[in-house]
Order: structure tokens, then C-alpha cells, then sequence
């Protein structure tokens, strides 16, 4: 996906409004456009064009493992927070295929929380064959 820069400026302020973020604007641009690039950026929308979710991903060198860098909700949508999830990791598993297994960088909510990882097809119920 291609943003242009008046998209990727609502999507940083998004970010940083959204996120814990203690790092100048410019810096969080930079991180958005290098997941841009590399396919590892989702944006999700209401049906007024408003951003409603963004996530950032990491995927591992062997590309089995996806780590959820960033996953932010507006408030109004928090109520449907496992149907966004969904959504963002259908999204990112069309672009990432080998992908079995997810992880949430847990460092901002839970810092002491040891790392757990999530079946990808089980999370999205897909039946295996």
C-alpha cells in the first residue's frame, strides 16, 4: 500500500495521539514510512474515511514469527477490538503467508509480562486440513 504524505501526516498524529510514544513527530514518520515499505503497516478506516486502527509489524528473518510492534484503537471502536485484530493480521497474513505464529511487543501496558505467542490460523479461524 502507497500513502501519500498528507495521509502518512494523519496517520503519525493518529500514532502519537494513540500510542505512547516519547519521540519527536518526524521520528514515528520515519517508522511508519520504513513499515510502509516493507509491507508491514496497516490502516484500517470507518466508512467516513477516518483512521479507526493502525498496527506495525515485525516479521521474523524466517518468516514464521509476526511481532505486533504497535497496535492502536480509536476509543469509540475499542469495542470491537478482537474484530480489528482479525482484520489487521487477515491483512497482514495475505502479504505474509508463511506466518504461523504472532507475538504483541508488550513493553508499553506490561513490561514484566513474559512474551506469549498465538497460533495464527487458530486466531483467525481457519481450519486446518
Amino acid at each position: 500500500m502507497v500513502f501519500s504524505d498528507n495521509e502518512i501526516e494523519k496517520i503519525t498524529d493518529f500514532a502519537l495521539k494513540y500510542l505512547p510514544y516519547n519521540v519527536p513527530k518526524s521520528v514515528v514518520a520515519d517508522y511508519i514510512k520504513q513499515h510502509v515499505g516493507y509491507g508491514t503497516f496497516f490502516v484500517l478506516y470507518d466508512n467516513v474515511d477516518e483512521i479507526v486502527a493502525i498496527a506495525r509489524w515485525n516479521i521474523s528473518e524466517d518468516g514464521d514469527t509476526a511481532d505486533i510492534l504497535d497496535f492502536a484503537i480509536r476509543p469509540d471502536w475499542r469495542k470491537y477490538n478482537r474484530l480489528l485484530m482479525r482484520q489487521m493480521l487477515f491483512k497482514g497474513w495475505w502479504g505474509f503467508p508463511k506466518v504461523k505464529r504472532f507475538t504483541f511487543e508488550r513493553g508499553f501496558k506490561y513490561p514484566y509480562k513474559e512474551r506469549k505467542y498465538y497460533n495464527m490460523k487458530q486466531f483467525l479461524g481457519i481450519k486446518e486440513e
